[in-house]
């Protein structure tokens, strides 16, 4: 779990005790904390500092772990849920729903939408998305090909820049991580959804075949140093 702060540039890797010097040997710039226990959890979520959070990613699907992701939502900062903390309420979606709020952002891809919201809605991926949106309270990233971003009300985007080798393990996380970059940044859950889906396309579009997740990351600086010399001037994440 990710815990990003916002104006300070400092961004937190929650992970058991067990990975704990895993990952504080394999990251340079990102801190590295244990939060094996509910308790140590909610110590790390308490700092105010750490404003943004990133669920889901590496999570797991033991049982125990949705209250992780409650204790999370329960502090009404912006959050990412994207992978193991959508499918971990799968059995009981409506256990989700009602913690989520409105600075929340769901990032499924087809199967994760499915075991949340099965097939009401119907219809095409515009409407499943917007039903999303409703049923859930927040905005609804609902990936692919053509990826539809719908917020509560009816409003959506759908992004097309997605060339077929974006289609590779990781290139989730990855965008869910754009997302709370953004958010950090105080960009609007909505506007944030569909900028990130954007940013991430674009990424891709400009590497080309052979894409790897970790190829994603290492692209952003020059996409976004390409997409401020086009508008005139600077973009922050």
């Amino acid at each position: 779990m990710i815990l990003g702060a916002r104006a300070h540039g400092l961004v937190t890797l929650a992970v058991p005790a067990r990975a704990v010097s895993l990952y504080a040997a394999a990251l340079d710039s990102v801190i590295v904390r244990e939060a094996e226990t509910i308790k140590e959890w909610e110590d790390l979520l308490a700092d105010p500092k750490r404003n943004v959070l990133v669920l889901g990613p590496g999570l797991g699907l033991d049982v125990e772990n949705k209250a992780f992701v409650l204790a999370a939502l329960a502090t009404k900062k912006p959050a990412v849920l994207d992978a193991d903390a959508l499918t971990l309420f799968a059995e009981n979606p409506t256990e989700l729903f009602e913690a989520l709020h409105p600075n929340c952002v769901l990032t499924p891809h087809e199967g994760e939408f499915l075991r949340l919201f099965g097939e009401a809605g119907g219809g095409d991926k515009l409407a499943r998305a917007r039903f999303a949106a409703t049923q859930a309270g927040c905005v609804v990233v609902l990936k692919g090909a053509d990826t539809v971003i719908a917020r509560p009300g009816g409003d959506a985007v759908v992004n097309l820049i997605a060339p077929p080798w974006l289609a590779t393990a990781g290139a989730g996380d990855v965008l869910a991580g754009l997302l709370g970059g953004l958010l950090a940044n105080n960009v609007p859950v909505f506007e944030a959804g569909a900028a990130a889906a954007g940013l991430h396309g674009l990424i891709a579009e400009a590497f080309g075949p052979g894409l790897i997740a970790e190829d994603l990351i290492a692209g952003v600086p020059a996409q976004l140093k390409d997409l401020s010399i086009k508008r005139g001037k600077s973009i922050i994440i």
